[in-house]
């Protein structure tokens, strides 16, 4: 009977994806220098003198309904402040690339601390070992492991992509800026007063975390099709026995 194998297993010896590290966060590095210099510079009236990128606007608010809550009445230029909403988020799927590609780098020093799925099945013995196994020549000398149930597996790969769903649906509502508390109503007062602070807010707080959320869900769910793929092929195997 064959046995379902784990992500390492399946992955031992060549499951490092050759990416260029330091391309990869200059990628990511130049992407947030590049919209916190939006944030100063997008012009006042920018969906009034560009009609086809306010109707892309207008497109998006369907499913963003942040975009809905910026007025004249809760924003000073409301016009760019939506246009750059869109556009951040039409950047976000490169963060979530980034994320995803460091992500696969490592299985040993990285993936398994991270990654929480039905195929991950092995975890460091110490929480300490993701800062120390980077430091291990050519992983000579692996971290000790201990096995993960699976119904731990389960359980926190579950969570997570829960809480991811909801980290995504709270960006595209975003705060009201009628909220009940004065800490919702102030967040949204900073977010649409342009330059930093909505930088800071909406970009590097909210959609650089949601797109590392969203890069760990699709290893999960991608581990989650391997798994069923193993363990049909498994049944199928016992079968024609």
């Amino acid at each position: 009977m064959q046995k379902t194998r784990s992500y390492h297993e399946k992955n031992k010896g060549g499951m490092r994806f050759i990416y260029n590290a330091k391309n990869r966060w200059l990628i990511l590095f130049y992407l947030l220098v590049t919209e916190l210099l939006l944030a100063y510079s997008i012009p006042a009236n920018i969906l009034t003198q560009l009609a086809f990128l306010g109707n892309l606007v207008d497109l998006l608010q369907s499913i963003a309904p942040v975009l809905g809550k910026i007025t004249h009445k809760t924003a000073e230029h409301p016009e760019a402040v939506r246009c750059y909403i869109f556009i951040t988020l039409s950047l976000m799927p490169i963060e979530v690339w980034v994320f995803y590609s460091w992500l696969n780098s490592d299985c040993i020093g990285i993936y398994r601390y991270l990654v929480i799925s039905p195929l991950t099945d092995q975890k460091p013995a110490e929480g300490d070992n993701f800062i120390t196994d980077p430091l291990r020549q050519e992983r000579q000398q692996p971290a000790k492991q201990k096995p993960r149930s699976m119904l731990s597996r389960l359980f926190w790969s579950t969570l997570i992509l829960l809480f991811t769903f909801g980290m995504c649906w709270g960006i595209l509502e975003f705060q009201s800026p009628d909220s009940s508390t004065y800490e919702g109503q102030q967040e949204f007062k900073n977010m649409v007063s342009e330059g930093f602070n909505m930088w800071s807010i909406w970009v590097f707080k909210l959609l650089t975390f949601t797109s590392f959320l969203l890069a760990v869900s699709i290893c999960i769910l991608r581990d989650y099709g391997l798994y069923f793929k193993q363990l049909y092929n498994k049944i199928n195997g016992e079968h024609h026995e």
